[in-house]
């Protein structure tokens, strides 16, 4: 067993506990909800997640270096929608402690949530592959069904629309 699959809890929708585990970062089952059991929205959100919380995290980490409360503070606050939208609860609460820290020019009580907000993110990080994998085992998963071309509607042309 890899140090992921380790570290990751098995349930189908990789928010219980087991004994000696912390919870899984992600609520996949609420995410999965949040989409209506659409799993394209919900790999789609997670994927987005992934590339901009490696964004975020290095940004915020720069911003408190160079002193910039104002910009820790916006890349903060957007790093927190974004955990709220896939059900990432403590990363969320790290992001709005951060924002709110950052708004009250307190940079110095931001650098002492750096390294948790750091551990939060590489936990996110990690269980993305696996919360991939629990959108599809999800109970709120809905099967979407392709529409053949020949029923499809048809998109007007642009020079008919808005006459």
């Amino acid at each position: 067993m890899s140090n992921l699959e380790s570290s990751v809890p098995s349930c189908p929708g990789g928010s219980a506990e087991t004994p000696g585990s912390s919870p899984a970062p992600m609520a996949i089952d609420e995410l999965t909800a949040r989409c209506m059991g659409n799993t394209a929205i919900a790999t789609l959100l997670l994927q987005k997640f992934e590339q901009q919380l490696r964004v975020d995290i290095v940004e915020i980490e720069q911003c408190v270096a160079a002193g910039d409360a104002s910009k820790v503070a916006h890349t903060a606050h957007t790093l927190k929608g974004a955990a709220g939208t896939v059900a990432a609860s403590a990363l969320r609460d790290i992001a709005a402690e951060i924002e709110s820290h950052s708004r009250q020019q307190q940079l110095d009580a931001v650098t002492l949530l750096l390294a948790d907000l750091r551990a939060e993110v590489d936990r996110c990080l990690a269980y993305i592959p696996a919360g991939r994998s629990a959108v599809f085992r999800s109970p709120t998963i809905k099967r979407v069904r392709r529409i053949p071309a020949d029923r499809r509607i048809r998109e007007p042309d642009r020079e008919d629309s808005c006459r």
